[in-house]
């Protein structure tokens, strides 16, 4: 029997990584890719057809769920662009007043789950909500005619959409606005340009590699988007691809072919974006502005001026935050919602709420999935992010890949892809904690990696060489030199996939079932039943429960340097 060499031993791990990531990735790739070439019930009998990418075709002919979807994140994407690219400039180039509020604004839309916030706007928009009410009573009383605002539509869902991705394009946008360099803004005003022409040419310019960065990002992110299409499109019949995946697979008999090949145009969507946004950032140096030659940025001194983007400011606080939290809350304590009342309030509700088993088996199955999910990702991470930084230039390409691949899975896609690879798998996890488990794990894999990388790479091989010259083992070295140096990564990272994991809807729809249920789903059940104080107080302890989380890991990245998204 041939020994094995020290040097097969050392990368013993690795290779143990790059199979369990390949057995997570592939089999699931593999099922979407030959389901949307077939029709018919998931079985050896299922026959083979191009008709499922012919119904696609057709689809996009009569503008239906692909034509929707693309408007639906252009039009999501940029009113976030503009929106947290304005919140942006006013904190980070003006003297507005209390301008650090702005980023209060941002983590307070972050700590409100998308379903959540989709409710919200709903109870305000909606039918009776409080914003229609409270304008037909101020036309009314000029005698002027009103019809209410219907945000069950795509206009309605681009608007929740851009107010839900605000915070990501004003997080991204903030450093490179706060890194322009004045003094070619100063130099322009000089030779006699006006401060449009300033703006136009200059500013512009600069951050145009930014801003379609940030474009392609959150298009990206509306095209996989499922909560606000699913609370807020549906009732309006309007659907958009992530929907039509799931109503696909609803129905009888379930058109998983139909469901697969919706998916696949999904994913070949993402991945191009994908490319391209990854051509973008990678071409910023050509627009670089902080160098070692005088670098200064500035704050514009605005005069009477400022008081105008203070206003702004608290006017997306109000929107943005206040808004939806206060109907949320005011209907969670109503007895029978029949629009805003100050009578027969109370917390029945939450008591109520809290004495259904299944709402305390969600939020413990909820905890539990992605506390496994967040461990399991971190310890992964760790192995792939030691290897890609101390390996040769080529493994770490190939790891990068590997461990990014997920990426290109939007939520939905994946949880059918999951549900069709593990129902023909005789080994019975479909509908249980595991099958969540093996999801978030494949899902959120390139975040943790994230961060355990972003820590790696700070480390200098000298310190491991030195420890290994002492005749210290890689046990040694890893437990008491690299692990004591990233553990500020690590915590902020497990930390993040937990959130993420925790409040996660899109995956977790398809795969879930009465013996495993999680909060997200559920609160989409309890949403669909037409309680609305029973669903306002079950989304009000979200909120709770995660917003909380969102501060905790905001504040962590804030304490330390490492960035939150």
């Amino acid at each position: 029997m041939t020994p094995i060499s020290a040097a097969a031993l050392a990368r013993l791990p690795l290779y143990s990584v790059l199979l369990l990531l390949i057995l997570l990735i592939g089999p699931p790739l593999v099922s979407l890719v030959v389901s949307s070439f077939q029709t018919g019930a998931l079985t050896p009998r299922a026959e083979w057809s191009m008709a499922n990418y012919v119904a696609v075709l057709e689809d996009i002919e009569r503008g239906g769920p692909v034509f929707n979807s693309i408007v639906f994140a252009l039009g999501s994407s940029v009113a976030a662009l503009l929106l947290g690219g304005l919140l942006a400039f006013i904190v980070e180039r003006t003297n507005t007043p209390f301008r650090g509020l702005g980023y209060f604004v941002a983590i307070g839309v972050v700590a409100i789950p998308a379903a959540v916030y989709a409710i919200a706007w709903t109870l305000l928009l909606g039918r009776g909500g409080l914003i229609n009410l409270a304008l037909a009573d101020i036309f009314g009383f000029f005698d002027l005619p009103f019809s209410p605002i219907r945000i069950n539509s795509l206009t309605g869902m681009i608007f929740v959409e851009g107010l839900a991705y605000m915070p990501l394009a004003f997080l991204l946008l903030s450093g490179p606005i706060r890194s322009m360099d004045r003094s070619l803004e100063e130099a322009a005003l000089v030779a006699g340009a006006r401060p449009f022409q300033v703006a136009r040419r200059i500013s512009t310019p600069l951050l145009l590699p930014s801003i379609i960065a940030v474009l392609l990002l959150t298009i990206t992110r509306a095209l996989e988007a499922y909560a606000v299409p699913a609370i807020i499109g549906m009732p309006g019949r309007v659907l958009v691809m992530t929907t039509e995946v799931y109503f696909s697979t609803q129905r009888l008999p379930p058109q998983y072919g139909l469901a697969s090949a919706y998916g696949m145009v999904l994913v070949l969507l993402v991945i191009g974006l994908l490319y391209l946004y990854t051509t973008v950032t990678s071409q910023t140096r050509r627009f670089a502005t902080v160098t070692g030659k005088g670098f200064e940025t500035s704050i514009i001194q605005f005069g009477w001026q400022r008081w105008i983007f203070f206003g702004i400011i608290v006017l997306y606080l109000i929107v943005m935050v206040v808004l939806p939290l206060l109907i949320l809350g005011w209907a969670s304590v109503m007895r029978f919602y029949a629009g805003p009342t100050f009578t027969d309030l109370g917390f029945g509700q939450y008591r109520s709420l809290l004495n259904y088993p299944i709402v305390v088996r969600a939020f413990t199955n909820s905890v539990i999935v992605a506390a496994l999910s967040a461990t399991a990702i971190m310890a992964i991470s760790v192995v792939v992010s030691w290897y890609s930084v101390r390996g040769a230039p080529h493994l770490r390409r190939v790891l990068d890949i590997v461990v990014t691949f997920p990426l290109v899975f939007p939520g939905i896609v994946l949880g059918l892809a999951l549900l069709q690879t593990y129902v023909q798998i005789p080994i019975g996890i479909y509908g249980t904690q595991v099958i969540l488990v093996i999801a978030y794990v494949t899902r959120f894999i390139p975040w943790g990696y994230r961060y355990s990388h972003a820590g790696m790479i700070q480390i200098h091989p000298e310190l491991e060489e030195a420890a290994l010259l002492s005749r210290a083992s890689r046990f040694q070295v890893g437990l008491r030199i690299i692990a004591p140096l990233i553990i500020v990564h690590l915590i902020a990272g497990w930390t993040y996939v937990f959130l993420i994991s925790a409040r996660e809807l899109e995956t977790s729809v398809l795969l879930v079932s009465s013996r495993s249920p999680v909060i997200a789903p559920l609160l989409i059940d309890i949403y669909s039943s037409g309680s609305i104080p029973q669903v306002s107080a079950f989304a009000t302890l979200i909120f709770l429960t995660f917003g909380t989380l969102a501060i905790v890991v905001y504040a962590v990245g804030r304490r330390y340097g490492i960035q939150m998204r």
